[in-house]
């Protein structure tokens, strides 16, 4: 019994944060797409102070990926590869990445505060 045990521990799947991955989509999506950019730093403010369980269900995801895929209709340049490599899980964090993400969440939380502020 304990040797199945073990094996379902190793083969769990690891929930990714939809905020953390919306973050890091940032990076990769030219300033061209306003609309799409905005969306999501739409999306990372409402989500800020949501409980890590919670964003990495359901209940998160479909928000995510609805607000890409009323963006995204036609995979014709690099950059939109990339987004989909990122929501597949294909992508994994590079050191490069985890710094620019680093940045990256930390931009977003100043722009919540300055947007905040009136």
């Amino acid at each position: 019994m304990e040797i199945i045990k073990e094996e379902r521990e190793d083969n769990k799947i690891k929930l990714r944060s939809a905020r953390d991955i919306s973050i890091k989509l940032l990076n990769f999506i030219p300033d061209s797409e306003f609309i799409l950019k905005y969306e999501l730093k739409t999306f990372n403010k409402k989500t800020r102070f949501v409980a890590p369980e919670v964003l990495e269900g359901k209940e998160m995801w479909e928000p995510l990926i609805n607000i890409l895929k009323r963006s995204i209709d036609i995979y014709d340049c690099e950059w939109k590869y990339k987004v989909l490599n990122i929501i597949n899980g294909k992508i994994e964090n590079n050191n490069e990445d985890n710094e620019s993400d680093d940045n990256s969440e930390e931009q977003q939380d100043k722009e919540d505060n300055t947007n905040t502020i009136i």
